[in-house]
């Protein structure tokens, strides 16, 4: 799946440079409803420490970027952004816990539309994530929470602790 993820975004990267048309015949052949370019960000209070897990809160905050929404929907998504947070225990190298991210979706058309994805802290920096209600309801998001404090170890072990962590990538919601 990730590899085919992976050839999706170069694809979606080049057809939207050369400025041409995504359909929707694309995704079904792949499984993917939607990918998008991402930032996200995760703050940690209190900062992750190397050791055993201890209770911590997360709030989780993105960008999503260019998209191509393959689902046949219209009016079909082109960006959107999210909040949520993940409350467990975890620490730099293990843990588990829970949390939700609700996503604020700009259409084609120029309004808006919803989806809540339920998160799962699986193992150090693994989330499993699902889309309980909304658009793309449903739905799995495989990759797109992968933040691993692991490796940032110098900022894990440092006297203040890993307090934030930021990544780019590709965000797929896919048909389970």
């Amino acid at each position: 799946m990730r590899i085919r993820t992976v050839l999706l975004a170069a694809v979606l990267a080049a057809v939207t440079a050369a400025g041409l048309p995504i359909t929707a015949s694309t995704a079904h052949a792949v499984g993917d409803d939607l990918v998008c370019t991402q930032q996200q960000t995760a703050d940690y209070n209190p900062p992750l420490r190397l050791g055993l897990p201890r209770p911590q809160h997360a709030t989780v905050t993105g960008d999503v970027g260019t998209c191509a929404d393959l689902s046949g929907s219209t009016p079909y998504v082109v960006s959107g952004s999210y909040t949520g947070s993940v409350d467990g225990n975890l620490s730099c190298l293990a843990g588990s816990g829970s949390g939700t991210l609700h996503f604020t979706w700009n259409l084609s058309d120029g309004t808006h539309d919803t989806s809540t994805v339920a998160l799962d802290v699986v193992e150090r920096g693994v989330i499993v994530a699902h889309v309980t209600s909304g658009r793309f309801t449903g739905d799995t998001v495989p990759d797109a929470y992968i933040l691993d404090p692991s490796l940032h170890l110098l900022d894990c072990a440092g006297p203040t602790g890993l307090a934030s962590l930021m990544q780019t990538g590709t965000l797929t919601f896919a048909t389970v």
